[in-house]
């Protein structure tokens, strides 16, 4: 069966279709993540957005050649956004670390449980959340900049850096912390 009578299908609601679609076409969002050097998680997401890009565009390819193309330009598109959101979270915990020198260190004295409880908190939003709130709270980008580097909305941006914020203020205060 060729990808242009899968797709056709899979555009019509066919599930078998769209797994078959997706079993030829997997290597390719993988190859290209792993190959441009994100991780196996990482390329996951990236594998993931992929699939959600070509649901959204299913009924526009019409012939075989448009689809296998359309799969590896945007995983690459997508893995380039990533590994670019990546490296600015990683340059911002490196300089957050260099900030944590002695004089930080003796600044916090008697907020390390504190500390610890919000980063547990943290570490159990969802990655996404996560992921936003670093970007937001660096103030290094614009909305605009976080909703193509993250491929949502900018007006979603605002109300989930508030659950995220109230989730985290939620487990300090079920911890007898207090809040942010």
């Amino acid at each position: 069966m060729t990808d242009a009578s899968l797709v056709t299908r899979a555009a019509g609601g066919d599930r078998q279709a769209w797994r078959q679609l997706v079993q030829h076409l997997s290597d390719i969002p993988w190859g290209v993540a792993r190959a441009l050097g994100l991780s196996s998680e990482d390329a996951g997401q990236v594998v993931t957005v992929t699939w959600l890009r070509l649901v959204d565009r299913l009924d526009r390819f019409v012939a075989e050649e448009e689809v296998a193309p359309f799969v590896a330009a945007t995983a690459f598109r997508e893995t380039t956004r990533l590994a670019s959101v990546l490296r600015l979270v990683r340059s911002g915990a490196r300089h957050a670390a260099r900030a944590d020198g002695p004089d930080a260190a003796r600044a916090k004295e008697g907020n390390g449980d504190r500390d610890r409880l919000l980063y547990l908190a943290y570490l159990r939003l969802p990655a996404r959340s996560r992921l936003l709130l670093r970007l937001v709270v660096s103030g290094r980008l614009h909305y605009r900049e976080i909703s193509d580097a993250l491929a949502m909305p900018i007006g979603s941006i605002g109300p989930t850096r508030q659950r995220g914020f109230h989730a985290l203020r939620k487990a300090l205060e079920g911890t007898g912390g207090s809040s942010p």
